[in-house]
């Protein structure tokens, strides 16, 4: 801990931590755990609801395969940006399709399972995967396995703290309102990406430790760059 908290390596830890963060209050655990509920309360049959969850499970699967295609060629920080755009997107529709009124019927379930799918479809590909390659990456090899096992600690702390409170906030506020509220955490993850996380992709650990130093994202890999230091981040 006294390292990780030295000023030295602070900004890195900081990062590692805003990383797992947002990837649980990006509202992940709010569709995973709780999707039969939403959809039985918009009208679904319990069976309907059951089976539209496996259909979601499958999709989270099958949009993971080209994330691990795509991670290496176009980098890991234009998939998190785009992953949050599209996740704030799909917490929109979901807000407003919830807020609008249309009651039961065809046309809201037709958009609530396309509001899900893109939101499920937007976190496979980008922020679900993202997060496991680019914590280690982060941080430098004499104090990784530390720092790495302290951001998954408080990463399924994140998980159980969104998944123990949103039923109280869904009973209290309604779906719309917590679908706004992720909408804005979104929006937020997005900004963080942008402004604060370094690229990992093909930069030695020194180059990304300087730059969080610096407290400035790192500059996109140059092209046809080879990282010359032996503690490479990339793979």
């Amino acid at each position: 801990m006294r390292r990780l908290l030295s000023p030295r390596l602070r900004p890195v830890f900081v990062v590692g931590m805003l990383l797992v963060l947002f990837q649980n209050f990006v509202g992940i655990n709010t569709i995973i755990y709780y999707a039969p509920t939403l959809l039985t309360d918009i009208g679904f049959g319990s069976n309907g609801a059951i089976l539209a969850n496996v259909g979601i499970g499958l999709l989270n699967m099958l949009m993971t395969l080209p994330a691990m295609r795509l991670i290496d060629r176009k980098g890991r920080k234009p998939l998190l940006l785009f992953g949050a755009l599209g996740m704030c997107a799909a917490m929109v529709l979901l807000a407003v399709t919830n807020l609008s009124g249309l009651g039961y019927g065809g046309l809201l379930s037709v958009l609530t399972l396309g509001g899900i799918a893109l939101y499920i479809a937007s976190f496979a590909i980008s922020w679900g995967p993202v997060q496991w390659v680019m914590l280690p990456e982060l941080f430098p090899m004499r104090i990784r396995a530390a720092a790495v096992s302290l951001c998954v600690l408080f990463n399924w702390l994140f998980n159980m703290i969104v998944a123990l409170v949103f039923p109280s906030l869904l009973h209290a506020w309604g779906a719309g309102i917590n679908f706004l509220f992720f909408a804005g955490t979104t929006l937020l993850a997005f900004l963080f990406v942008q402004r604060l996380l370094p690229e990992t992709k093909g930069r030695s650990l020194e180059e990304i430790e300087q730059d969080l130093l610096r407290g400035r994202p790192a500059r996109p890999e140059a092209e046809g760059s080879v990282p010359v230091s032996s503690g490479s981040a990339s793979h």
